[in-house]
């Protein structure tokens, strides 16, 4: 079994003990592919500040256009799997934002607009890192879970894996 077919089949299990997510389940169980499903790694501190509820934006900087920029919608499932370790929780994409051609003046805006929530604070060099970024996309976290964790056995290097692709119809905006 691929470890992309392995995600749906604990996904269900896991969600079958929260009442709030039966409008997933439902949408796992019919096969429907008008949602996404990402893996995300996510390593510490941002981890934990994730899961004690303090982190509330996630967000992803790149010199180049990479998932999950451009890939990820509101209502998709985010899979969060611990840098080195397991998939240990997942949350539902709120509203995105995409940012391109950024410098530094963008950058500043991002910082004062989102840094709180994007925990910006833990690292004195988050900005620092981020200066020669010429893409952001940032996810608004929404009804965050932890789950028994899994493991996968992704082998690719990638801090940002698609799952399942969102079927557009003609008709979305």
């Amino acid at each position: 079994m691929k470890w992309k077919d392995k995600v749906f089949e604990v996904v269900l299990k896991s969600l079958k003990k929260q009442n709030d997510w039966t409008d997933i389940i439902n949408k796992l169980k019919s096969g429907r592919n008008d949602f996404g499903v990402h893996v995300g790694i996510f390593a510490e501190p941002y981890l934990t500040l994730i899961i004690e509820g303090k982190k509330t934006i996630e967000s992803r900087f790149s010199i180049n256009r990479i998932s999950p920029y451009g890939r990820i919608f509101k209502g998709d499932i985010v899979l969060v799997k611990r840098a080195g370790g397991p998939i240990v929780g997942m949350f539902l994409a709120g509203e995105i934002k995409f940012y391109s051609r950024l410098n530094s003046k963008k950058l500043k805006e991002i910082e004062s607009s989102f840094g709180e929530q994007i925990c910006t604070y833990i690292n004195p060099n988050f900005w620092v890192t981020r200066a020669t970024s010429k893409f952001a996309t940032l996810i608004l976290i929404d009804r965050f879970i932890e789950i028994e964790p899994f493991t996968i056995n992704k082998s690719d290097r990638m801090a940002w894996s698609i799952v399942q692709n969102r079927l557009l119809s003609l008709f979305d905006s």
